[in-house]
């Protein structure tokens, strides 16, 4: 089972001293962060192996793992998947076999990332909204749920607190980067990451790399229309 930073580390770990050679009759499970493709060339390299490979996306952040509604999808042979199956249930409550195209998960995964990047430009907006007339952001975070990430981020803005971040802005610029290189590579129109980077550049220029994605909305103030 690897789980790093990205598929790149993963294949230079593997190609160093040879170790790719003992993946023969062996599953690799990688839930480290790439896209569709490099989870088919992944795929297709392990398989030239003799190995068989699982690719999973673990969707809850780091603290999250182990509950109940840790939520893990995974793809790849069915046979595979259950004769793991075992050892990958003390990771979440919320295992999802997702079919053996070795793409589903890594495409759903870019997929739902786009929702929730849209959603969290949204509820950053929606805080200015609440701050230009004077109403406290407490009280939009209080129409969410507790668990939900609208309710997340507004309590972030609200407090001014973004130095202990569930994901970094910089980790969520590295997945936006990615679904604009899925764009690409599959010839899509790319308007939507596109629009939601520009977002991020200046916020990564005025040092917020290491901030909750919430910072954001210190650009936004700073660009409040005088």
């Amino acid at each position: 089972m690897v789980c790093i930073d990205n598929y790149n580390v993963t294949r230079g770990l593997l190609s160093a001293d040879n170790a790719g050679q003992n993946l023969s009759d062996r599953i690799l499970i990688q839930l480290s962060s790439g896209s569709p493709k490099q989870a088919f060339e992944l795929d297709e390299w392990i398989k030239g192996f003799g190995g068989e490979y699982i690719d999973g996306v673990i969707r809850p952040y780091p603290q999250g793992i182990g509950a109940g509604d840790a939520q893990i999808l995974f793809a790849g042979l069915e046979s595979s998947y259950l004769q793991c199956l075992p050892f990958l249930n003390c990771l979440g409550g919320d295992l999802q076999y997702l079919g053996s195209n070795i793409k589903t998960a890594a495409v759903i995964e870019m997929a739902s990332l786009t929702f929730d990047l849209c959603s969290y430009i949204g509820v950053m907006h929606g805080a200015r909204i609440c701050e230009s007339e004077g109403i406290n952001v407490g009280a939009f975070a209080s129409t969410y749920p507790d668990n939900s990430p609208a309710n997340y981020l507004a309590n972030i803005i609200h407090s001014d607190d973004f130095e202990n971040p569930g994901a970094t802005l910089a980790v969520w610029d590295a997945a936006l980067k990615g679904i604009q290189t899925q764009a690409n590579e599959a010839g899509i129109n790319s308007e939507v990451p596109d629009f939601i980077s520009t977002f991020f550049k200046p916020a990564l220029s005025a040092g917020c790399a290491e901030e909750d994605v919430a910072a954001i909305v210190k650009v936004l103030r700073s660009n409040d229309a005088r």
